[in-house]
């Protein structure tokens, strides 16, 4: 019965001691998405896209140079439905400030012709905490909407 005891104390201070032996990772800082997307009509895809490279690049460059935002895409579906989005763009930050800072920066502009164009727009505001970055290794996002 002792040996029973003695051996149960062990385990459970073996359960209770491992995990604080074992290396802490540290907590990764959230990172916010903005995701922006447009339905443009076929007719107008050239003159968004333009646009977009003559306003939004430059100000998506500026403000991950001065690291505002950590990373940007603009992007144009390669496959879509009729009802479905066309082009948009998304940009990453560690606050929603940098976010709304690269909004109100292409809010000066105004409106484009390619934006005009559009039929429909929606925006998404995404947050993940899980995700891994490293220079040519794999690296993954996991969001949550």
């Amino acid at each position: 019965m002792k040996k029973r005891i003695a051996g149960l104390f062990v385990i459970a201070l073996a359960v209770m001691l491992v995990p604080t032996a074992l290396p802490q990772m540290e907590p990764t800082p959230t990172v916010y998405t903005f995701v922006s997307q447009f339905q443009v009509p076929r007719a107008n895809w050239a003159g968004y896209s333009e646009d977009t490279e003559k306003t939004a690049v430059p100000i998506l460059e500026k403000l991950t140079a001065d690291g505002t935002i950590l990373s940007w895409s603009t992007f144009e579906q390669v496959v879509h439905t009729v009802d479905g989005y066309s082009h948009g763009a998304a940009w990453s930050s560690t606050s929603i400030s940098g976010l709304m800072k690269v909004l109100d920066e292409i809010r000066k502009a105004g409106p484009r012709p390619g934006q005009v164009a559009a039929t429909r727009h929606e925006d998404f505001l995404m947050q993940t905490s899980m995700y891994r970055v490293g220079g040519g290794t794999p690296a993954y996002l996991r969001v949550v909407c």
